[in-house]
């Protein structure tokens, strides 16, 4: 009887085992081909001035100017990545995941480009940012 009972117990171990091994993992999730493909796309755009830019001054009167074009369909765009985010809950946190990712890198490289910019160069980057952060 012992034996038995022994048997068994290790027997339902190993199938609680498996069903953890077994466990859905999520899906990989590509942003190209998606509605927020198109936001980071844009959000990319916007580092490239931080990045590219010979003064403080000269680089947020670019990004600014490029932002007056640009926020308008930014704005749509985003609003269509929401939707498309909205509507795919099984994708939904790697599609996040990925869109926020970029957006991070953008941050933070913005970030260290004007970490010695003066306060009225950052205070139109700070606007900058988060006028092109999509939530």
């Amino acid at each position: 009887m012992v034996a038995g009972i022994a048997g068994c117990a290790r027997g339902k171990k190993g199938k609680a085992e498996d069903k953890k091994l077994e466990e859905p993992r999520p899906p990989e999730m590509s942003i190209e081909g998606t509605p927020w493909e198109a936001v980071v796309s844009q959000q990319t755009e916007l580092l490239d001035f931080f990045e590219t830019g010979t003064t403080p001054w000269a680089t947020v009167a670019k990004a600014m100017k490029w932002r007056e074009k640009r926020l308008p369909g930014f704005k749509e765009n985003c609003g269509k990545a929401i939707e498309y985010y909205a509507k795919d809950p099984t994708r939904r946190m790697n599609v996040m995941a990925k869109a926020g990712q970029a957006w991070s890198v953008v941050r933070l490289r913005v970030d260290e480009i004007t970490k010695d910019w003066g306060a009225a160069q950052k205070r139109d980057v700070g606007i900058l940012l988060t006028d092109f952060e999509c939530r």
